[in-house]
């Protein structure tokens, strides 16, 4: 694995994290756990990554996906044919 940790997966990628970051303050973001990401089957260790982050420039620590949780599947219906 070339990035090890979450943070520097987060540093690398911040700015994607934060556009998803948006949907998910809107309730439209859904992950679920797929083979490269299996580590988020794990809610602890999603809660310790994920929930919230700290901020570089501030070294506060910022919301990130607090209370997000990663099933392996999703069930969609469609709004009008069910």
């Amino acid at each position: 694995w070339e990035n090890l940790t979450f943070e520097s997966i987060f540093e690398a990628h911040n700015d994607v994290f934060k556009l998803m970051r948006l949907f998910f303050t809107e309730g439209r973001l859904f992950r679920i756990v797929g083979n490269h990401d299996m580590v988020y089957s794990n809610q602890d260790y999603v809660a310790k990554h994920l929930y919230s982050y700290c901020d570089s420039g501030t070294e506060k620590e910022l919301p990130l996906f607090p209370g997000i949780t990663f099933p392996e599947a999703l069930i969609l219906e469609h709004q009008k044919t069910g």
